[in-house]
């Protein structure tokens, strides 16, 4: 069934795939490793990428008008749904966070038995570089165990955000290191 006609909500330029266009306008690309917390969010910018500032993460997410509730699905994992709300007004800051959290937590028990055999053997894997990339928190991070953000197998950047006309949903685009 084809959801009903959406009207178009035009995103924060932060939340957009980047791509020549919004290069033309001047506008840096955002670094987001979903991985780490946002506080280590940058533009690349020559010579040295720039943090971004509170003032940068709490623009409102929609340009045009007042967005208050988004569910955003991950091309890699659909099945993770993601549900962003705020009543005063989403910020690109509550949808950063809700993805680092969604990302970043600890597989049930039930979760870990459902990934597939042959595609574990690639989820440890990558668990394994997560845990040696993680400054001084190697043991602690393994004794935590895999997380959903393993199942992405490296894919960890934010690529942007897009809304297929037949979806009501956005879907998150990530990719590995720009």
């Amino acid at each position: 069934m084809k959801p009903p006609h959406l009207p178009p909500v035009n995103l924060h330029w932060q939340l957009l795939p980047y791509h020549s266009s919004l290069r033309a306008i001047g506008k840096p690309q955002l670094l987001f490793d979903i991985t780490v917390p946002l506080t280590q969010m940058r533009f690349a910018a020559e010579p040295y990428p720039r943090p971004l500032r509170n003032t940068d993460l709490d623009k409102p997410a929609a340009d045009d008008e007042e967005l208050d509730e988004m569910t955003i699905e991950c091309e890699g994992l659909p099945e993770k749904l993601i549900q962003v709300r705020r009543s005063r007004g989403i910020r690109c800051r509550d949808v950063f966070e809700k993805i680092y959290w969604a990302y970043n937590r600890v597989l049930s028990e039930h979760e870990r038995e459902k990934i597939r055999p042959k595609e574990l053997v690639r989820v440890q894997e990558t668990f394994k570089a997560r845990c040696a990339s993680s400054p001084g928190l190697t043991k602690y991070e393994e004794h935590q165990g895999l997380r959903c953000v393993d199942k992405l197998l490296g894919r960890t950047f934010f690529l942007g955000l897009t809304r297929p006309t037949s979806s009501s949903n956005w879907v998150l685009h990530l990719g590995s290191r720009p």
